[in-house]
């Protein structure tokens, strides 16, 4: 039994057959196109084939292929649905399957949905050519408006940033690494495309708030009760997600170690984490922890700390909330921002504090440091935590 390959590359496998067998069937050797180019494939494909080969020699009737069969392979599309599969399994959160999924559209958009073994590091390279040159949202214009590539570069539109063609690339380049490790490609052509540099430093993009900007939203949610007033607080005085804090349950708001707190953590099926660092306790500052204990306080057991929201399964109970921000922030306050940038604000303004990396990390969810510190070193105690948060300055008079 030999597993050889065509003048095409395609692996077939070849069983020389015994002088008396090849008189009983009518020829010297079997061959089965195992209808791959990839090795690791094709000795998957291998033992059913041998299995197949093996009736055929004993008299079962099976047909013979008396030539190599030339092969096309799976289409990248339907390499992409087998990825989406085992994706899924993962136990990944529906919108991270559904932003993977708007990104390799994309690419069929502009290389076509071609073999998945005739994928080129030329291909890889044109896609991202392209993708300098495309409008935000670009999928919706392609597919529901129903233009082509060359349509949508002719319009003129303003372009996406630098920073989304980079995640453009480093999804693609996860994507095809799994294709290739499964034997669908032979290569992962992405591996090869660098990013593009950017032409400022990583964290000079970083939206921030300013103080007035932060006392701006302060003063505009006074009078707002619930969720739509204590949001902006929790963001501004921890630094969470926003789909963290909208997906808190009375029970993750407690006191621990003589300190208030918020555990992030994913223990009902409605809330979700978006790594394993995630999950953390946050010190709740002194300046809201009073007020903020007493709110939760006053809601029934079980219940969400802001029942206000229904859930989503692409995001969450985040989504209602996101819209009504942002269009306070741009509409209202002229802040061209979104809820995200507490994030950097936060970390910023521990950074301006010279609080140590990792404990900012620790904060806000973020794994940093060494292999020592994270494999050995335990966690912070809320104390330390605590220490930190009490850095944020900012007024509410």
């Amino acid at each position: 039994m030999y597993l050889m390959r065509d003048r095409h590359n395609t692996w077939y496998l070849r069983i020389v057959l015994s002088d008396h067998i090849a008189r009983r069937i009518g020829q010297r050797e079997i061959r089965r196109s195992l209808g791959t180019k990839s090795k690791r494939l094709a000795w998957k494909k291998l033992p059913s084939l041998y299995a197949e080969a093996m009736k055929v020699i004993e008299g079962s009737g099976y047909p013979v292929e008396t030539t190599v069969q030339e092969t096309q392979g799976m289409l990248l599309s339907e390499a992409f649905d087998q990825y989406l599969v085992a994706f899924e399994r993962t136990g990944v959160r529906p919108k991270s399957i559904q932003d993977k999924s708007v990104i390799f559209r994309l690419l069929l958009c502009v290389v076509g949905d071609k073999a998945s073994e005739e994928f080129s590091l030329m291909d890889a390279r044109m896609f991202k050519q392209v993708a300098q040159t495309l409008p935000p949202r670009v999928t919706n214009k392609l597919i529901d408006e129903g233009k082509s590539v060359e349509e949508i570069v002719k319009l003129g539109l303003p372009c996406v940033t630098v920073s989304t063609v980079n995640n453009w690339l480093r999804n693609l380049q996860s994507i095809f690494q799994w294709m290739k490790d499964e034997g669908y490609t032979q290569s992962n052509p992405f591996l090869e495309v660098t990013q593009i540099k950017e032409k400022v430093k990583a964290s000079s993009h970083k939206d921030v708030f300013t103080k007035s900007e932060s006392q701006s939203i302060l003063e505009a949610t006074r009078d707002f009760e619930g969720a739509f007033y204590w949001l902006p607080r929790l963001g501004m005085f921890t630094g969470a997600r926003l789909g963290e804090l909208c997906q808190l349950y009375k029970e993750d708001v407690y006191t621990h170690q003589e300190v208030p707190i918020l555990h992030i953590r994913d223990t009902n099926e409605d809330q979700h984490l978006k790594s394993l660092s995630s999950e953390r306790m946050v010190p709740v500052h002194s300046k809201i922890a009073g007020e903020f204990l007493r709110y939760v306080e006053s809601l029934p057991d079980g219940s969400r700390v802001f029942p206000e929201f229904t859930y989503s399964k692409f995001n969450g109970y985040r989504g209602q909330y996101s819209k009504h921000f942002s269009y306070l922030l741009s509409k209202k306050l002229g802040i061209p921002k979104t809820f995200h940038c507490y994030r950097h604000t936060i970390a910023n303004e521990l950074k301006q504090q010279l609080v140590p990396e990792n404990v900012i990390g620790a904060l806000l969810g973020h794994t940093v440091g060494t292999l020592t510190n994270n494999r050995y070193g335990k966690d912070y105690q809320v104390s330390v935590l605590k220490n930190a948060i009490e850095a944020i300055k900012i007024n509410e008079d």
